[in-house]
């Protein structure tokens, strides 16, 4: 039988996820992991051995960083172990081939696939948008669903799966939802905004609903968290910040003005009003929920 296809193989489904990784590969670099993946650690073995060292390049949480600020060049090279200038996956500007994985690159999927595993792609690819060359399903992968190319919202969205296409639909309404946001104790003064269909009512952003005056604390929570753990986070008052006037509400139509330059608020107040009660109501909704947690 096709190891491949042998249900007693150990293991048969791989990951590239870095937590599950590093907790799965103790003879990479986890000597304290209780799990155990036999045949990865066989291929550890393999290449330490022949001096090969780029499975645990891709696998190694320790050793791998991120080679690029932006995502594609950087998932060139959790996929090869190699830096993207290397891979050719250097940009994201997909409509000139600045994704594009040279096909001459070996990813970890075309690793595990040769020993036996099944192999799976689900979310975003961007390593080759257009040309069927580049797809996952002939770097590598078994199966994949997902968009190949850099940036899809929520609605208008294309997928793909082999040789199939899902693709969203623009919902003809938008149901009015909300939002709202500042550092500690919610504000409904500043940072809001409502969306009932096409309109927009914005209450704007100021910096100061966003100041953090214990930031210091930031750096014992990352490095010495133990201070915490042993003595419990802060329970005392939320520190003091002293807060302009809010400023005045925006009102945007967003069918018509999609990157909110014209504010119509003077000339729509009955609508204003309207909204401004609806993101009230909402808000008071929301914290008598926030009311009932415990951070105990």
């Amino acid at each position: 039988m096709n190891k491949r296809h042998d249900r007693r193989s150990p293991s048969q489904t791989a990951t590239t996820s870095p937590a599950l990784a590093y907790a799965n590969h103790p003879r990479l670099y986890n000597p304290d992991s209780q799990s155990s993946s036999p045949r990865l650690n066989g291929h550890a073995s393999r290449y330490d051995k022949g001096n090969y060292l780029k499975l645990s390049r891709i696998i190694s949480t320790r050793s791998w960083r991120p080679s690029s600020p932006v995502c594609n060049p950087s998932r060139a090279s959790l996929l090869t172990g190699r830096y993207p200038q290397r891979t050719g996956s250097i940009d994201t500007l997909e409509w000139r081939g600045l994704e594009r994985l040279d096909l001459n690159e070996v990813t970890i999927a075309d690793i595990l696939k040769g020993d036996g595993y099944r192999t799976g792609l689900i979310g975003k690819w961007h390593l080759g948008a257009f040309d069927p060359r580049y797809k996952p399903e002939k770097r590598g992968f078994d199966e994949a669903i997902c968009f190949r190319g850099g940036m899809h919202d929520y609605y208008d969205w294309r997928l793909e799966s082999g040789d199939r296409v899902l693709r969203g639909e623009v919902a003809p309404y938008h149901p009015q939802r909300c939002w709202q946001w500042n550092r500690y104790d919610p504000l409904i003064e500043y940072n809001a905004a409502i969306r009932d269909g096409d309109w927009k009512l914005v209450r704007p952003f100021v910096p100061e609903a966003f100041e953090v005056p214990d930031i210091k604390w930031l750096d014992v929570s990352m490095y010495q968290p133990e201070h915490f753990i042993e003595n419990g986070i802060i329970t005392d008052p939320a520190p003091e910040v002293n807060l302009p006037a809010p400023p005045p509400v925006e009102l945007y139509n967003l069918k018509n003005d999609p990157l909110e330059q014209t504010n119509l608020a003077k000339q729509s107040p009955h609508r204003v009003q309207r909204m401004e009660r609806d993101l009230l109501a909402w808000f008071e909704d929301v914290c008598g929920d926030l009311k009932k947690t415990s951070r105990d």
